[in-house]
C-alpha cells in the first residue's frame, strides 16, 4: 500500500517591511504583522522544463525495498522544505508546525485473541505538544511568532506564553522598586550673583556660621559664630536658626501669610509688621475729675502698621497701614525709599483678606526675604539670606 505522496513545495515570500521570509500560503507576516505582497519572490517552474529534485519532495513509500536517493533526505509530508540556493550560506529555514506524537500501544500476545484483548495503559509517554491557534481565525501560529500568517491578528504575550485554553498563566510578584534618596546641597552665592562653593548636605546636621560649622561666613560681621543649622528629617531638609542675632530670611515666592512681629528685608531696608493690637497708647497724665478728651491726629482705618528698623537697633520711620492693599517701591508706591538703590522701582506689597494679612513679591529684582521662625523646612531652589550672604538650596 502507498502510504506517501509528492508535497507541493511552497514558494518563499519576502516581508516587505522587516524582510523576513514566510511561506506564500500566508497573508500577513509571522514576524512583524504586516500584509504580504500577492506575488512570490521565487518565480515557479516553468510547464516545459522538469522539475528539478531541490523543489519537490516525495515521501516514498514505506517498505525494505525503498530505494534510497543519496543527497536527498525524505522528510515528513507536514514538513515545509524551502528553495535551496546556489550558495549554502543562504539557506533560510521556515517555520514548522508541531505534530502531536501519539503514544505506541504494546503489540498483541500471539496466544489471545484481539477481540479479548485488554491492552494495559501505555507508561512514560511522550507528552503532546499543545497547538497554539489564532483567537481570531483559528489558524495554527507557530511557536515563537506574535502574529498570525493568516489574518495579522497578534497576539498578546499571554497568548503566546499559553499554549492552550484552560492553562492559567500565572502572575509574578512585581518586587516594589526603591526611591531613589534624594540629594542635598547648599551653595553659597557671591556678591556679584555667581555661584561660589558647593556643600552636600550628608549628615543629619550641618552647621554653619562665621566661624563655626561646615559652611563658614568668615568675611561677613552680621552672620553669628553659629549662625544656624541645616536638618535632615524623613528625607526632608531643614533649617534651625540657633538663636543668631540678626535671624535667617528666607526669599518670598508668591506669596506669605504675615504675622504681628514679622520681621522682612527688601532692597536695604529692615521693617517689621505691627498688627493694630500692637499700636502703644500714650498715657498721658490725667489729673482726677479730668473728663476731658485726648486731642490726637485723626485717624481714618488704620489696620496695621511698618516699623522701620535702624542699625544698633534703634526705631526709625513708622508708617501706618490705611490702603489695602499697601505698595513699597523706590519710585512707585505707597511707602517709597526713593535713596535704596537696592529695591525696585515697584518691589512689594502687604494686603490685608478677612482679617488676615499676606505678603507679596511683586517681580523685584533683589527679591523680598522674610525672617523664619525656629524651623522652617526648604524645598528645592529656595534661597536664604543670612547676615549679607546668599545661600541657594538644590534638592534632587
Amino acid at each position: 500500500m502507498l502510504l506517501g505522496f509528492f508535497h507541493k513545495e511552497r514558494n518563499m515570500i519576502i516581508c516587505p517591511n522587516c524582510k523576513q521570509e514566510n511561506a506564500d500560503d500566508y497573508v500577513y507576516c509571522l514576524y512583524c504583522g504586516a500584509k504580504l505582497g500577492t506575488e512570490p519572490t521565487v518565480p515557479p517552474t516553468p510547464a516545459n522544463e522538469p522539475i528539478p529534485l531541490t523543489n519537490v519532495v516525495s515521501k516514498p513509500p514505506v517498505s525494505q525495498s525503498s530505494p534510497s536517493i543519496p543527497g536527498i533526505q525524505v522528510m515528513p509530508w507536514d514538513q515545509v522544505i524551502p528553495n535551496i540556493p546556489d550558495s549554502p550560506s543562504k539557506v533560510s529555514q521556515a517555520p514548522t508546525i508541531p505534530q502531536k506524537v501519539e503514544p505506541v500501544p504494546p503489540p498483541i500476545p500471539q496466544n489471545v485473541s484481539p477481540a479479548a484483548y485488554n491492552p494495559p495503559p501505555v507508561t512514560g509517554s511522550v507528552p503532546p505538544v499543545q497547538e497554539r491557534r489564532c483567537p481570531q481565525c483559528n489558524n495554527i501560529v507557530p511557536p515563537g511568532f506574535r502574529f498570525c500568517g493568516f489574518c495579522g491578528y497578534q497576539l498578546s504575550t499571554e497568548q503566546m506564553d499559553s499554549q492552550a485554553k484552560g492553562r492559567t498563566v500565572f502572575m509574578q510578584a512585581v518586587m516594589p522598586v526603591e526611591k531613589p534618596k534624594p540629594i542635598f546641597r547648599a551653595q553659597v552665592i557671591k556678591a556679584d550673583g555667581t555661584g561660589g562653593p558647593i556643600y552636600t548636605l550628608s549628615t543629619r546636621e550641618t552647621l554653619f556660621g562665621r566661624s563655626k560649622g561646615l559652611i563658614l561666613l568668615p568675611e561677613d560681621k552680621y552672620v553669628s559664630p553659629t549662625h544656624g543649622r541645616f536638618k535632615l528629617e524623613n528625607d526632608e531638609l531643614y533649617v534651625v536658626d540657633e538663636n543668631s542675632l540678626n535671624g535667617i530670611y528666607k526669599k518670598v515666592t508668591g506669596e506669605v501669610e504675615l504675622r504681628s512681629q514679622d520681621y522682612f528685608r527688601i532692597g536695604k531696608q529692615l521693617l517689621r509688621f505691627d498688627t493694630v493690637r500692637e499700636i502703644e497708647e500714650v498715657n498721658f497724665q490725667r489729673m482726677e475729675g479730668d473728663d476731658s478728651l485726648q486731642i490726637g491726629s485723626t485717624v481714618l482705618n488704620i489696620w496695621g502698621r511698618v516699623v522701620q528698623i535702624l542699625e544698633g537697633a534703634r526705631i526709625g520711620e513708622t508708617r501706618l497701614l490705611v490702603n489695602n492693599p499697601v505698595v513699597f517701591g523706590r519710585e512707585v508706591g505707597d511707602i517709597v525709599y526713593p535713596y535704596d538703590g537696592f529695591m525696585s522701582s515697584k518691589h512689594a506689597q502687604i494686603e490685608m483678606r478677612e482679617s488676615r494679612f499676606y505678603l507679596k513679591d511683586l517681580g523685584s529684582s533683589n527679591g523680598t526675604y522674610i525672617r523664619i521662625r525656629g524651623t522652617e523646612k526648604l524645598n528645592n531652589g529656595d534661597i536664604l539670606l543670612i547676615g549679607l550672604s546668599l545661600i541657594r538650596i538644590e534638592i534632587r
